[in-house]
């Protein structure tokens, strides 16, 4: 009987194993025991009289840990938080706040060695795996923190919490970097209200002119259609600039890729894409951006900055609406 287990020079295809086996011939007369061993060669001839036996060897491992923390900052006098929306003025009520967190983390693995008899070159490229992969039967990690505000303990803190709230949206105002702000920046930028609405219809637009004559509401996406004051082929369609372009006594078709065209009117019907287009006409019509293949370009950057100035703006709408006397509420008169 001959057992072949973890320390043999034969395990995993050594290369001891490889030059001790390579080309020649064994016998077993009795049994033949494999413990989370391998015998690899393409040649060996192996003789066994009695019984091959495997047998797997399985590893685990096991890890758990957990974890408590807490710390605390007081803030008085001129190291206070500013009042939002107060002009500068600091938190009367002391300020700080305290922290607890915790973590806990658990984790659980196993792995199988097999035991094989098999081809040296299988094992070489890799078409002969030894080992099973590891198997995370368990993996948690849960981590949590509470921060509590020192103002709450006083009346005048808790006035501060409230301004803060109240002037919340002011300040979001402020920051070109919010979506609230960002909102602001293009309505002025291009004199526009943001909205989710489509286009209503393509209209005409004087040539060299095209941002300035455009209609508010109507759809921008594409190309525009153009009338070209100084060309005397649309000397008396000049009446046509701002109208509907259907209102073209001689039948206006649109190009394929212009407003209105069979291209890009589909996109009108998105909620967003329109206004985007607003945006994106103004800013390519005052840069370099609106040069040929560039203009294309310059929509990838436009989309999103557009949908975020958009989520902005209903931001604005939240915070800005007009505020509800409860008590008015059901009251007849």
């Amino acid at each position: 009987t001959i057992n072949v287990g973890l320390g043999s020079p034969c395990l995993g295809g050594s290369s001891s194993c490889q030059e001790n086996l390579s080309g020649r011939a064994m016998g077993v007369d009795g049994d033949l025991n494999l413990t989370g061993a391998a015998i690899l060669s393409d040649n060996l001839v192996l003789a066994v009289a009695g019984n091959v036996n495997k047998k797997e060897l399985q590893d685990s491992y096991y890890s758990e840990s957990m974890s408590l923390g807490a710390s605390t900052s007081i803030a008085v006098g001129g190291n206070q938080a500013k009042v939002l929306g107060s002009g500068g003025k600091p938190n009367s009520a002391p300020g700080g706040s305290t922290s607890i967190s915790g973590n806990y983390s658990e984790n659980e693995a196993s792995r199988t060695t097999y035991a094989t008899i098999g081809s040296l070159s299988d094992y070489n490229s890799g078409a002969l795996k030894l080992t099973s992969s590891t198997n995370s039967m368990i993996g948690a990690d849960f981590e949590g923190s509470l921060t509590l505000d020192h103002r709450l303990f006083s009346e005048g803190g808790r006035e501060n919490i409230t301004s803060d709230f109240t002037n919340l949206g002011q300040n979001l105002n402020k920051n070109p970097l919010t979506p609230m702000g960002l909102s602001i920046i293009l309505e002025k930028y291009t004199g526009r209200e943001l909205s989710w609405k489509p286009g209503d219809v393509a209209r005409f637009k004087e040539k060299g002119r095209e941002f300035e004559t455009s209609v508010p509401g109507a759809n921008t996406i594409g190309k525009a259609n153009t009338i070209d004051p100084n060309n005397p082929k649309d000397a008396h369609r000049l009446y046509l600039i701002g109208q509907p372009i259907t209102a073209d006594p001689d039948g206006y078709e649109p190009g394929f890729f212009n407003e209105d065209g069979a291209f890009v009117s589909p996109a009108n019907a998105i909620p967003g894409m329109n206004s985007m287009s607003v945006f994106h006409d103004k800013f390519t019509e005052d840069t370099f951006l609106g040069a040929e293949g560039l203009l294309e370009l310059s929509i990838i950057p436009a989309i999103p900055i557009n949908y975020y100035g958009l989520i902005g703006k209903e931001m604005r709408n939240f915070y800005e609406r007009p505020k509800t006397n409860n008590n008015s509420i059901g009251d007849k008169k």
